[in-house]
């Protein structure tokens, strides 16, 4: 009887080696992405949900993969929160169901850059005045910056 119970057991343990250390080690290196894509998912189901139950626009797997122009089974793994999508997925996923999933803080040119002295270092007498420049003129900055900057005294820009 011990035989055979030992038997039973062997058959439900597998052969295979384990891979949940290098799974650990792939969430730990791809967190940041994979959080966001997990909230990408979520954000698409809830639409889903919400499109089900007013009964309008796209509402279920099947719809959206026919919107997005891929199969059914590539819906799903975008559901599951743990695919790396593509700039041009997210847009389509956008598009296609009227939802904002990210949002790109717009770059500002600045006008011009303003340099003075910022910083005292005590014992010093000398303190360099560093003139203001148009943005545009970077080698004629960037000279200045380094010809004020020596061992006793410190040019810094903001």
């Amino acid at each position: 009887m011990k035989t055979n119970k030992y038997e039973e057991f062997k058959k439900l343990v597998s052969d295979e080696k384990s891979t949940w250390i290098d799974d650990l080690n792939y969430f730990e290196d791809n967190s940041e992405w994979l959080d966001i894509s997990f909230e990408i998912a979520l954000s698409v189901m809830s639409k889903l949900l919400e499109n089900k139950k007013k009964k309008e626009g796209i509402y279920n797997q099947k719809m959206l993969a026919s919107a997005l122009g891929c199969s059914a089974q590539y819906v799903t793994k975008l559901l599951k929160g743990n695919e790396n999508l593509t700039l041009a997925t997210i847009c389509n996923l956008q598009n296609a169901l009227d939802l904002k999933l990210i949002e790109v803080t717009k770059y500002e040119a600045v006008e011009s850059y303003s340099f003075s002295d910022t910083l005292f270092v005590p014992n010093q007498e000398k303190i360099t005045q560093i003139q203001t420049f148009d943005s545009f003129d970077y080698e004629k900055l960037l000279e200045e910056v380094t010809s004020s900057a020596d061992n006793t005294s410190y040019a810094l820009a903001a």
